[in-house]
């Protein structure tokens, strides 16, 4: 079992990972605005980038210090893949 830090951890990381999700959703939205020359996207730029940097920065720190565990990692390339599958059918 658990212990009750391990399990604090788990639930930081799980919030980053929807946080996360959040991200690419907004961004796959933005992407695709831009992409259709709606200007109104680049009025979202710098929060979507500052979003970008602070969710890196999370993640990179969560891998390094071994903090997630398998269905984290799963759930994680799962978004990436959503983000990339994304950009590609446009």
């Amino acid at each position: 079992k658990e212990s009750s830090a391990a399990s604090d951890v788990y639930k930081r990381q799980d919030k980053m990972l929807d946080n996360y999700e959040e991200y690419v959703d907004e961004y796959i939205k933005f992407y695709k605005k831009a992409m259709e020359g709606d200007l109104s996207a680049f009025s979202l730029y710098s929060n979507i980038m500052e979003k970008a940097t602070k969710l890196q920065t999370s993640m990179l720190d969560a891998q390094n210090n071994d903090e997630l565990n398998l269905i984290q990692i799963q759930r994680m390339i799962e978004i990436q893949l959503k983000m990339t599958n994304a950009i590609l059918e446009m």
